[in-house]
């Protein structure tokens, strides 16, 4: 083979690696502009529950489910108000395989906050086809501190 061609493999099976790698890499927070942006709906409140379907197998440990979400205020969006509950469908994906072994890189899905009615949050949420709501992904869930503030 021809140092070219040689050359010319390498670096085919290099980009190939490379975007496969990227088509299962860990999902980017977003910033708080590309957050506004794509939501359909952004309101602040309470996780009163989260609700989570676990399947687990030798190497992932993964949930879909649920965060009923207590609506305090609006701030995008007119298909709910305050004191309307909200069903925010969530994933988690999270490696359980063995220690040191070469772990694919996924995705995790989404940050969760935790279900305390005292803790405010701020939920970025999409509106799908089948009219449910969908936090965006990974950081469509921020928590605020008391005073409406995001968390450091």
């Amino acid at each position: 083979m021809t140092r070219f061609l040689r050359a010319r493999t390498m670096l085919f099976l290099g980009l190939a690696v490379a975007f496969a790698t990227a088509a299962f890499a860990e999902i980017a927070s977003r910033t708080p502009e590309q957050l506004q942006k794509a939501a359909d709906v952004i309101v602040v409140g309470t996780v009163q529950e989260i609700h989570a379907q676990r399947t687990m197998d030798e190497l992932w440990d993964d949930q879909v489910g649920t965060v009923l979400f207590l609506v305090e205020k609006v701030e995008k969006g007119d298909k709910v108000g305050p004191g309307d509950q909200m069903k925010i469908d969530f994933w988690t994906k999270r490696w359980v395989g063995p220690k040191g072994a070469n772990m694919p890189t996924y995705g995790s899905g989404h940050f969760l906050p935790k279900a305390d009615p005292q803790a405010k949050v701020r939920a970025f949420v999409q509106i799908k086809e089948d009219g449910s709501y969908h936090a965006i992904l990974p950081n469509g869930f921020n928590e605020l501190s008391p005073a409406g503030n995001a968390k450091k």
